[in-house]
């Protein structure tokens, strides 16, 4: 019976342990998140930035965008988009559309999805295996440039 007892113990600290960390952890400030989020992106360092989209919400928008210029090389920009990726905030607007223009077909497809407000797009843009397909990108930007013309 000891047994059965500490295994259950065990299962249930498993499980309720790292919500109570997680709970306990700091908040961090709106500054800190854009200071973390402004390195990752200096780094180009994928694993922070992967990182760091779950931490950026939508008051986090607005200082990380004003940071970035068309200017930045596009090994920097790209950085910017895939750090902003969940977002469909009207701020966002600028980048995206400058976005479509990389030469990285993930960035131009994010990009798309972000101004057309559909993040459904990825089943037509990427493979069932998840490789992006840079053809249908770049069809549905140019479609994308049409529609918005007229």
């Amino acid at each position: 019976m000891q047994k059965r007892t500490s295994y259950a113990i065990s299962v249930l600290l498993a499980f309720w342990m790292p919500a109570q960390i997680l709970s306990e952890r700091p908040k961090q400030s709106t500054e800190e998140v854009v200071k973390e989020a402004l390195a990752a992106i200096e780094k180009g360092d994928g694993e922070l930035i992967e990182g760091m989209r779950d931490k950026i919400k939508t008051q986090h928008l607005a200082p990380i965008a004003a940071t970035w210029k068309a200017s930045f090389p596009w090994s920097k920009k790209d950085w910017y988009i895939a750090l902003l990726m969940d977002h469909q905030d009207p701020i966002l607007t600028p980048m995206m559309e400058d976005a479509l223009d990389s030469p990285t077909a993930e960035s131009r497809a994010y990009a798309l999805m972000i101004l057309k407000k559909d993040f459904s797009l990825h089943k037509d843009l990427w493979t069932k295996s998840g490789w992006i397909i840079p053809a249908k990108v770049d069809e549905a930007v140019k479609k994308y440039r049409a529609e918005k013309k007229k």
